[in-house]
């Protein structure tokens, strides 16, 4: 059997992979989802205007695709625990029963949590050069509103909201949506949304044609970047979600979990 300090290591490249692999199922039942999901539409005209009335019947996607999303953030926010645990382990000692990595955007939580010679000391067993790496990644350290972006500080914070609620996952066109109005004659219409179109709607979208060239038989296409957002009263609030998961994957992967392997060799 691999030795004790292995083990641990190998515990948090296993939840590494398991968040990796929700992420793959997350985007593909969310591109699938969004090659189906499209707004209705209907036509209006009123004296000399025209206009495209836009809306969704069911904007948000189904919560089986938010417990994936909470499981990615479980597997990923864990890793962490497992890496401290596994240190601890690797100095020889035993990890305690609040042993975890600590995440703050205020310093003066954090040192309350992890204080050395205290009782809720959550990095109690770990040398100095472990723990200052982990007090440098701390999103407080990034300093002033930019504590709101570190990558740490939304996976936790988010975290923390899915063990009480899942999060809703909007769908709809991310940046403006784009129109083409096919007429009788062959001419075609194009025109565009001001901005986003997210939510239920509806929305009036202006289109730029004459009421006497107005038809029931005329076809509306709409095209756009279909996007799948965070739903949430956090400063992420609108954030696309496969966004969302490949940042904080990559960060804890590539920046976090890479800084500490050195410890295990």
């Amino acid at each position: 059997m691999p030795p004790t300090s292995l083990l641990c290591m190998e515990s948090v490249d296993a939840k590494i992979r398991r968040a990796k692999h929700h992420v793959s199922v997350l985007t593909s039942d969310l591109m699938a989802l969004g090659r189906d999901h499209k707004p209705e539409m209907i036509l209006k005209h009123d004296g000399p205007r025209v206009w495209l009335v836009v809306y969704y019947k069911s904007p948000y996607a189904d919560l089986s695709h938010s417990t994936v999303f909470g499981d990615f953030l479980h597997n990923l926010r864990s890793s962490l625990d497992a890496l401290v645990h596994g240190l601890i382990r690797r100095c020889g000692r035993t990890p305690r029963w609040n042993s975890s990595f600590p995440i703050y955007a205020q310093q003066a939580s954090y040192e309350r949590h992890t204080k050395p010679g205290t009782k809720g000391d959550v990095l109690a067993g770990l040398p100095d050069k472990a723990r200052s790496l982990i007090q440098r990644l701390q999103p407080f350290m990034r300093g002033g509103r930019s504590v709101d972006l570190d990558p740490l500080h939304q996976l936790n914070a988010m975290y923390n909201h899915d063990k009480h609620e899942a999060s809703h996952i909007m769908l709809g066109y991310a940046k403006e949506a784009y129109f083409g109005l096919h007429l009788d004659d062959g001419r075609i219409v194009q025109f565009s949304s001001d901005g986003p179109l997210i939510g239920y709607g509806p929305w009036e979208i202006p289109i730029p044609m004459s009421t006497s060239d107005v038809k029931p038989s005329h076809r509306i296409e709409a095209r756009g970047r279909t996007d799948f957002l965070i739903r949430t009263d956090e400063p992420w609030q609108g954030r696309p979600i496969l966004d969302f998961a490949h940042t904080c994957l990559n960060y804890v992967d590539d920046h976090v979990v890479r800084e500490f392997r050195p410890f295990f060799e």
